[in-house]
């Protein structure tokens, strides 16, 4: 029986003259990681065919994706990720102790459901830097990958990430946008995330239709601020290879705040709506293809590509 890999060599994308390269102090390259071992902390459903059952595992997602790519490298097909955004904020849960009413969740207590995205530059750099060159390794051939970020560090993400897969892999940046926050009178209010959407080579996965009957899956809510707003997430084509009747789909999206009395809702602090999930998974996944997200934080990508 051949023996186990235990280390994990990664090909590096060779010098584009001209092109332009982040830098941060400190920055190490990452060419190697060895095989970790990793708790598996759940598994969901009833196993295929092909004995695939859906997991969760626990620990640092570093060492945790080294451990997968023992055996899953190269054959994921989607992954979205809703990595810290450098908000330089502490995300704390509210809970209630029986007897004593609102408490704030104390950090070392509460692992599990709340985190501090508080970093230097070169901290968060380099950490982003190392994951998604696991990433890269763990996408199969036809894969694509969504990385939602904001306005504090979209902007170095993408050079990251054209380091990473290569300028020629950028597929599109997405707007999402949204009514709620704000930074006060003094200039321009946030309204809106971003998006980045890679795919590995020039053979990837968009299902246009399933994009288009993708909005019957949509809130009432989302569909009516569409209406109300005018805001054009679809543009009739010119072609006359589309039926007048369709549309072509946008990277501007408006999805929906979730409710706070949605069944959806978990209190997690940075909860993304399962409407905007579904949009991405129908597009860049069919059926039996396996997704991946190392930042899991409430669960939604799972709990979405299981119900489709």
């Amino acid at each position: 029986m051949a023996e186990q890999q235990d280390l994990f060599e990664f090909d590096q994308l060779p010098p584009i003259k001209g092109f332009p390269e982040l830098r941060w102090t400190n920055k190490r390259p990452y060419r190697s990681t060895q095989y970790y071992p990793a708790q598996l902390k759940e598994t969901y459903g009833q196993s295929d065919e092909n004995g695939w059952i859906n997991k969760i595992f626990w620990g640092d997602n570093l060492q945790v994706m080294s451990h997968m790519l023992r055996k899953y490298r190269g054959k994921v097909d989607l992954i979205y990720i809703d990595p810290p955004y450098d908000s330089k904020a502490d995300y704390k849960k509210k809970i209630k102790i029986k007897g004593i009413g609102n408490a704030t969740a104390d950090s070392m207590s509460f692992e599990e459901k709340q985190y501090s995205d508080i970093w230097t530059n070169d901290e968060y750099l380099q950490f982003m830097y190392e994951r998604l060159t696991l990433l890269r390794e763990l996408l199969s051939d036809k894969g694509s990958i969504y990385i939602h970020a904001d306005w504090h560090k979209v902007h170095h993400l993408r050079l990251v990430m054209d380091e990473v897969f290569g300028p020629s892999n950028f597929r599109n940046e997405i707007i999402r946008w949204y009514l709620w926050g704000g930074r006060g009178k003094k200039q321009w209010n946030s309204k809106h995330e971003n998006i980045l959407f890679y795919s590995k080579s020039d053979n990837w996965t968009f299902n246009y239709m399933d994009v288009l009957d993708e909005h019957n899956l949509m809130t009432e809510g989302s569909k009516n601020r569409l209406n109300y707003s005018g805001a054009m997430v679809t543009t009739k084509s010119e072609s006359s290879d589309i039926p007048e009747d369709k549309v072509l789909p946008s990277d501007v999206w408006y999805v929906a705040t979730i409710n706070a009395m949605a069944n959806e809702k978990e209190n997690y602090p940075t909860q993304k709506p399962e409407d905007l999930l579904a949009k991405i998974i129908l597009a860049s996944s069919n059926k039996g293809d396996l997704v991946f997200d190392c930042f899991m934080g409430s669960g939604t990508t799972q709990a979405v590509a299981s119900k489709l």
